[in-house]
């Protein structure tokens, strides 16, 4: 998912714990993200 906020959470991650640290932790939070979103399609907004 390549999104603005992602871009911006990318970033953090590498400047706040380096290149290697932040790509990998970056790595990790989008597998959980798209994990939550694919739980929530197909459901209704209630």
């Amino acid at each position: 998912m390549k999104i603005k906020q992602q871009k911006q959470i990318s970033a953090f991650l590498v400047e706040k714990f380096g290149k290697d640290s932040g790509t990998l932790l970056f790595n990790e939070q989008e597998k959980i993200l798209n994990t939550l979103i694919a739980s929530v399609r197909g459901k209704s907004k209630n």
